[in-house]
């Protein structure tokens, strides 16, 4: 599970991953996409502790964690990169790293932490992966049966739709697109017809009609079209995987690591303090929700205190590669953004179809389908 705080922390701060994070060993990479790191840049500042922090639904259980933190300065692209591609300009490869976490499995987490080269006392995170966090699935429930269930609970007929930044890529004419025209909520029902057009950056595609009441040229914006997207998490699901109350539990624990190791680093960083904070009220504030019910033991105080913080979250189901984009969270606050990813074995009926949307994200090769799920703030 990882955990990537994104978002403006402060004006000296752009809010852009200068690092290529690798979600596992980099193969599907371009070759000129990014360097891997045979050995730490000498800006790299590396920094082991030990810390203790008790778990998030039950103050009483303290937990020894063993970290590896580094910490980057950060660089600017040197050339402006087009939202929706991964590819990287080649003055800009110097200062794009392929960072693969699993290097320092043997301890429990690693951290990267980006600051500004200006003496700033705010960090932002990078990415915070747990080694030892290993979900398993409880009863008959695999990754399969699991995505099967989150499709049905899936928004706007399951298409990712109007995803802002470019995480859904470049627009292409292919059967997705043609699916979601022919969704009941594409265009209005009543129009007498629309006409649509691609957006000149071949991000979006515009959709324009005339009122039917009001008789004025009107228009919708459309992304490039993707299965996934935005749903609530079904509270019976919360209770029946202990995966998912791990899953909700790791961006508040992740907020207390990092209050805790504030001190750790010369500059003494604040590591995305707002972002921080609201994770750590929203915890407060799922202890007074448990405090108020009469819950018989500590499990259901878990299963209540979990159903809770994804009451106040949204998910996203994530079934494409997602291109190089920015992040714009509820009320443009920085934020934490939590990511667990599955992988379940295509079937031989599909792998003879065609397109590569069958590998899903993709990361585990030609024989599996991947999906991963996000959580991240309502508004």
């Amino acid at each position: 599970m990882d955990v990537i705080g994104l978002g403006d922390e402060g004006t000296e701060l752009p809010a852009r991953i200068h690092y290529v994070i690798d979600e596992g060993d980099g193969k599907d990479l371009d070759a000129h996409d990014a360097r891997p790191i045979a050995i730490m840049p000498k800006d790299w500042v590396t920094i082991q502790s030990r810390i203790q922090v008790s778990l998030p639904h039950d103050s009483t259980q303290e937990v020894v964690f063993h970290i590896v933190a580094h910490y980057v300065q950060k660089t600017k692209d040197y050339h402006t990169f087009e939202k929706g591609s991964n590819a990287i300009d080649p003055v800009d490869i110097p200062h794009h790293y392929l960072f693969d976490a699993d290097t320092s499995k043997d301890n429990d987490v690693t951290i990267i932490i980006g600051y500004d080269s200006k003496e700033s006392s705010i960090g932002s995170l990078l990415l915070f992966r747990f080694h030892k966090l290993d979900p398993t699935f409880d009863g008959d429930e695999t990754a399969r049966t699991l995505l099967k269930k989150l499709s049905i609970n899936l928004n706007n007929d399951g298409f990712e739709r109007r995803r802002s930044g470019g995480s859904s890529g470049f627009l292409s004419y292919n059967a997705n697109l043609f699916e979601m025209m022919s969704t009941p909520n594409f265009a209005p029902r009543c129009a007498k017809g629309c006409v649509i057009l691609p957006d000149q950056n071949r991000l979006a595609i515009h959709v324009y009609y005339i009122g039917t009441q009001d008789g004025v040229l009107k228009y919708v914006q459309y992304t490039t079209p993707q299965h996934g997207g935005s749903f609530v998490m079904p509270p019976g699901l919360i209770e029946e995987q202990t995966l998912l109350q791990d899953f909700f539990m790791v961006k508040p624990l992740s907020a207390m690591i990092l209050l805790a190791m504030k001190d750790q680093h010369p500059r003494k960083l604040q590591v995305t303090p707002k972002a921080v904070e609201n994770e750590l009220l929203l915890a407060e504030e799922a202890h007074r929700h448990v405090a108020s019910i009469e819950a018989v033991d500590k499990l259901r105080c878990k299963i209540e205190y979990y159903q809770y913080i994804s009451n106040k979250v949204k998910c996203t189901l994530v079934q494409h590669p997602v291109g190089r984009h920015l992040d714009i969270f509820a009320n443009h606050e920085p934020a934490l953004e939590n990511r667990i990813c599955f992988h379940c074995e295509l079937s031989d009926k599909e792998k003879l179809a065609t397109g590569s949307s069958r590998y899903g994200r993709g990361g585990f090769g030609t024989n599996y389908h991947s999906y991963a799920i996000l959580d991240w703030p309502k508004k």
